[in-house]
């Protein structure tokens, strides 16, 4: 197959196809610009019927001011008057506004368009750089291709013509090796003497060496070419990976930017959320700080109590302490609080509940002395001598009014 038939058939397709591609691009083109009209219209037909129906109704509202003649009722119109006249402004102005804004659309489309037109252009450039570059680098390669193959094939044939040629030989002088042997072993035991045979056989033997010598250079000499070989394709596959290397290092660049972009949003996500954690942290420290606080305070409260228990305690409490270790022993069913603490507990209630009794005896106590102290009193009265004296005189009836009256 020619390859510059092949390449006049390929430009041929690819004008087809930008072809197409022009005459689709310019419908759509007219498609968009029809349809940025039908819009355009509709906005200057909104416009109009605006200004128009401003014109009329406001017109007709001058006239029905006019003819109005309570004062409150003028004014109330007015004041809709206003208010209609703010809404067909506002209108009026969305309008134009939209009108200002789809010239800058069209604008701005316009001048991507022209930009996106230098892009396919330089596309289309490169495209065509590359497929002439292309078709010459195929048609040489092919050269080169066809010239290796002609090569390999009439290697091939030698080879084959070689080997050949060297089984032939190696049949001849094998035969001709027996025919020697024989003749030499006919010549040894009939002709010579024992010990040329063996000066013979040592030289043989040297030959043989020397044979397995050379043939072990030669195929350190085989092994050493297909080294070379490997060398020259690793040489080969290095030079076409540097040219895609220089190739492909934007690519690289780019994508190791993002990767360091992302990388860059992760870090400050994680600082974020490490700070929300440190703030919970702190926020659960600070709440973990006042329960310990309140802790010490309640357990410096249960030690006065427990000095003053050891203060006050006596056989009694011991014991009882006694006892209640006894029974702590025996029990089987868990507690809710540890032993320790629940000797410690008993005995601040004990000697709370020996307080309890002390005040009870005391206040027992405090009433029965003011009743002696009373009792006493009015025995000092009774044995006075006032009222000895009081005793000997006559007594009078007094009467009380008020408690009569009362």
């Amino acid at each position: 197959m020619n390859p510059e038939k092949t390449s006049e058939a390929l430009t041929k397709l690819e004008l087809k196809k930008l072809r197409k591609l022009e005459k689709r691009q310019a419908k759509k083109a007219a498609a968009e610009e029809l349809r940025k009209k039908c819009v355009r219209d509709h906005l200057k037909r909104e416009q109009n019927f605006s200004l128009e129906t401003e014109k009329r109704v406001f017109k007709d509202w001058d006239r029905m001011c006019a003819d109005v003649k309570y004062a409150a009722l003028l004014e109330e119109m007015q004041q809709i008057k206003q208010n209609v006249l703010l809404l067909f402004d506002r209108k009026n102005n969305y309008i134009e506004r939209l009108f200002g804004d789809r010239a800058e659309i069209e604008d701005i489309y316009g001048r991507n368009l022209l930009r996106l037109k230098r892009l396919i252009d330089c596309y289309l450039e490169i495209h065509q750089y590359f497929v002439t570059n292309l078709s010459n680098q195929y048609q040489e390669d092919s050269k080169l291709r066809l010239q290796e193959f002609g090569q390999e094939v009439q290697l091939k044939e030698h080879i084959e013509k070689r080997d050949r040629l060297r089984d032939e030989n190696v049949q001849r002088m094998e035969h001709l090796h027996g025919e020697i042997k024989s003749i030499l072993n006919n010549y040894f035991t009939t002709i010579l003497h024992p010990d040329m045979e063996k000066a013979y056989q040592n030289l043989c033997d040297e030959d043989k060496q020397s044979q397995i010598i050379i043939q072990t250079n030669r195929n350190k000499i085989k092994e050493l070419n297909l080294r070379i070989n490997h060398l020259t394709k690793k040489i080969t596959e290095v030079e076409i990976a540097g040219t895609r290397k220089i190739i492909s290092k934007k690519y690289i660049k780019r994508k190791l930017e993002e990767e360091i972009d992302t990388l860059k949003r992760d870090i400050i996500q994680m600082d974020v959320s490490q700070m929300d954690r440190m703030k919970k942290m702190s926020y659960e420290v600070f709440h973990v700080q006042k329960h310990l606080e309140k802790l010490l305070e309640k357990g410096k409260l249960i030690l006065n109590l427990a000095q003053t228990c050891c203060k006050y305690e006596c056989e009694d409490d011991v014991n009882y302490y006694k006892k209640r270790l006894e029974q702590s022993h025996s029990l089987v069913e868990p507690v809710d609080c540890p032993v320790d603490y629940a000797f410690l507990f008993d005995k601040i209630n004990r000697v709370k509940a020996i307080n309890v009794l002390q005040r009870e005896e005391r206040d027992r106590l405090l009433q029965a002395n003011r009743d002696l102290q009373r009792q006493f009193q009015q025995y000092c009265q009774l044995n006075s001598p006032e009222a000895k004296v009081a005793l000997l005189q006559p007594t009078v009836k007094t009467v009380d009014l008020t408690s009569d009256k009362q």
